[in-house]
């Protein structure tokens, strides 16, 4: 940021528009090749000063707008697509180009919704074409871009699976076309430090890459999430071995660090501060979502007789209940929109079908305890988006129909009980069709859920 400065300065930005040569130095500096700087600390000179490059503008107008939230956000946002589709035609593929197209499809998300599918898509492509997808051997490719690339597949490939599962779409990144390693757990920091700090950082690691002192960083949310994407990637590809993939993502649960595996008390750890434990509730709303998905996989018995499925419903939709007041903060209005409502509209159809058939639920779930926690997600879907979210639509929509089905639930009506789940439409539960055959309920059929605003709180 403090590199471009002497350009804000020299051009008198703040005051004046730019001039034409200021302009036409910028686009014949994206034209050219980015160079890579042996060391973190000079990678800026290679895009800023004399060498200010359209990407970075971008990259700056994503963070401005990321910060924003309003309708000033709406008009960055725009110039950044500018940017983007400029840089489509001019820049040749490189590292700063894919973190901006990852970035806008972050901001994308959060703006407008319909378009990041294809935002994705324009980053697939960039990193099959650049080979970040293969584990890099060129010796001349300094530590700091390895593990900026290991990071960016690592969460593109995240975000890839989410989508592709809540989409009922094949994902597009996959690992088994990959040989690329997980990112080390290393800070920021570190990376931009001297070679031989970063090589003793790297030494204080265990040999599973993770860092030994109990620390929790960005590349530490990215490691984790990954890992439990490749499993939901597994889930996806083999519905029939879907037992030997729940056994195993228990036994990489357990292997992960005990600190980073979440506990309802980490919020009560004065120590831990709320980011961090936000990151990790939200990692382990993605383990219990891959059981979630197995558990839909191996049994088909109404739900109401299936107790495992119902169960880690529950699990799901009580650990989202712990996150606080919706508005408390931006990112947890979104967990609660992206983790509540399909889990909970799985609950309700339980309760519709234990009431036309009869029939007892299982001894560990109570009838109470599901319109307890049905009745909060209501209120909570009322206050989960403003006018103007990408999820606005959806929580209004999803607060009119919880409405209908706590009254239905409450008040029966023998002649249509059972009928309002057959009209939940966007509300139905999730998907994996078009994968394998598997024969599940269709997703939200008219609506791009799970890739919209706030995505990268997803799971």
């Amino acid at each position: 940021m403090l590199a471009l400065f002497p350009n804000y300065r020299q051009f008198d930005l703040e005051n004046t528009p730019p001039e034409t040569h200021l302009i036409s130095a910028v686009l014949s500096n994206t034209i050219k090749k980015l160079g890579v700087p042996p060391i973190a600390s000079q990678f800026h000179e290679k895009f800023t000063g004399e060498n200010l490059r359209l990407e970075i503008i971008a990259l700056l107008l994503k963070i401005t707008a990321h910060d924003g939230w309003n309708q000033i956000a709406n008009e960055l946002f725009r110039a950044s697509s500018v940017c983007v589709e400029l840089c489509k035609l001019l820049a040749p593929v490189n590292d700063l180009l894919l973190w901006l197209y990852f970035d806008n499809a972050v901001l994308t998300s959060i703006i407008c919704d319909p378009l990041l599918w294809r935002r994705f898509g324009d980053l697939i492509g960039e990193i099959y074409a650049l080979v970040i997808h293969r584990e890099c051997k060129d010796v001349s490719v300094p530590l700091f871009l390895r593990e900026a690339r290991r990071r960016l597949f690592c969460a593109a490939s995240y975000t890839d699976k989410i989508s592709s599962t809540l989409l009922g779409r094949p994902p597009r990144l996959c690992w088994r076309h990959t040989n690329i390693q997980l990112p080390l757990e290393l800070r920021d920091e570190d990376l931009a430090s001297p070679i031989a700090d970063v090589e003793l950082a790297c030494w204080k690691l265990d040999s599973n890459g993770w860092n030994t002192y109990g620390g929790v960083h960005q590349s530490t949310c990215i490691r984790f999430r990954c890992l439990i994407s490749t499993f939901r990637e597994e889930i996806m590809d083999h519905s029939i071995a879907s037992r030997d993939i729940s056994r195993r993502g228990w036994e990489m649960w357990d292997s992960v660090p005990e600190h980073m595996r979440y506990k309802p008390c980490f919020w009560d750890d004065e120590r831990l501060p709320s980011g961090v434990c936000l990151m990790l509730v939200i990692a382990h709303l993605a383990y219990l979502f891959n059981e979630f998905l197995i558990q839909k996989l191996l049994d088909k018995r109404p739900l109401a007789q299936n107790q495992a499925y119902l169960s880690v419903s529950m699990e799901l939709l009580s650990t989202v209940l712990t996150l606080g007041q919706p508005r408390d903060r931006y990112s947890i209005r979104f967990v609660h929109c992206r983790s509540s409502f399909a889990r909970a509209s799985v609950l309700v159809t339980a309760l519709q079908e234990q009431s036309t058939t009869g029939e007892a639920l299982p001894p560990s779930i109570t009838r109470s305890e599901i319109i307890r926690n049905i009745s909060v997600i209501h209120f909570k879907s009322r206050l989960s988006s403003r006018p103007g979210d990408g999820n606005y639509p959806i929580c209004k929509k999803a607060a009119k129909t919880f409405t209908r089905l706590i009254d239905d639930i409450l008040d029966p009506k023998p002649s249509a009980a059972f009928q309002s789940t057959l009209e939940l439409g966007f509300m139905s539960n999730p998907s994996l069709d078009g994968l394998d055959n598997i024969d599940t309920v269709d997703l939200f059929d008219n609506m791009e859920w799970g890739t919209g605003a706030g995505s990268q709180w997803s799971f």
